[in-house]
């Protein structure tokens, strides 16, 4: 396999896996995500974000949006 053979299987790969998203079950199973994080808000509940390396720095992100505003 030459390199723009392999650019291109990766390439590729993160378009299957990002079209992938758009299926309607997984829209139902990020709605129900969200729903549950707004009524653990809602009800005066701890919502717990966490990570490792870079999802530590995602998760520093998400809570900042949840309470910056």
């Amino acid at each position: 396999m030459n390199q723009n053979e392999y650019m291109i299987g990766e390439i590729d790969e993160h378009i299957n896996a990002v079209q992938s998203l758009t299926t309607p079950e997984f829209l139902n199973k990020i709605e129900q995500a969200a729903r549950i994080v707004i009524a653990t808000i809602n009800n005066g509940k701890k919502l717990l974000l966490f990570g490792n390396g870079g999802s530590a720095s995602d998760a520093q992100h998400i809570a900042a949006e949840f309470t910056g505003r």
